[in-house]
């Protein structure tokens, strides 16, 4: 193989023989694309107060221009930890999984699932969902909102992604206008 450039671009020959015979030399010629990194959707995600919520690819998807799954891990690094809350790592491994049997109807039950912070994961983390957000500080307003920055990188990627997700979250308390009786 002959490459030209700065090893992108390539050309090779091929000759067919049977022992006997042979076909004239066939030359292809290669050219490799870059890889980049396109963020399909970016949106807030809304948590409740002092609880978990998964992130999914409804919130947060990053794919790689030439969409191989497969092949290309696309990895999401936690520059900046939320300010409100932390982001975990749900283990599906049975072996970190607290079980127990419910009397009567021999069902197994799962107790508690081992959960870790982490300060990286994977497309596929999310697609799977193990990742999820959890709050955990105590607020007084109806509606606060946080961030996370993440470095998005995928091997032979052209260039990283810089980007914010937002959280949001929404307090439960309601507040109803005192309901005025005019009599009769």
């Amino acid at each position: 193989m002959h490459l030209q450039g700065p090893g992108r671009n390539g050309k090779m020959r091929l000759s067919v023989t049977d022992g006997l015979n042979s076909a004239r030399a066939i030359q292809f010629r290669v050219r490799a694309r870059d890889v980049s990194l396109l963020v399909v959707r970016n949106d807030a995600l809304d948590v409740f107060p002092l609880m978990r919520t998964f992130l999914r690819p409804s919130h947060l998807l990053v794919v790689a221009s030439d969409y191989d799954e497969e092949a290309r891990e696309i990895a999401f690094l936690v520059k900046r930890q939320p300010a409100q809350g932390r982001i975990l790592f749900r283990e599906d491994g049975s072996d970190r999984v607290r079980q127990c049997q419910v009397p009567r109807t021999g069902r197994t039950k799962v107790l508690h699932r081992q959960m870790m912070q982490v300060t990286n994961f994977t497309q596929r983390h999310l697609n799977d969902s193990q990742i999820l957000y959890e709050h955990n500080r105590p607020f007084a307003n109806l509606t606060i909102y946080d961030s996370v920055s993440l470095e998005v990188t995928a091997d032979f990627a052209t260039q990283n992604l810089d980007i914010t997700f937002h959280v949001r979250y929404m307090n439960l308390r309601l507040r109803c206008p005192q309901c005025e009786h005019n009599g009769g």
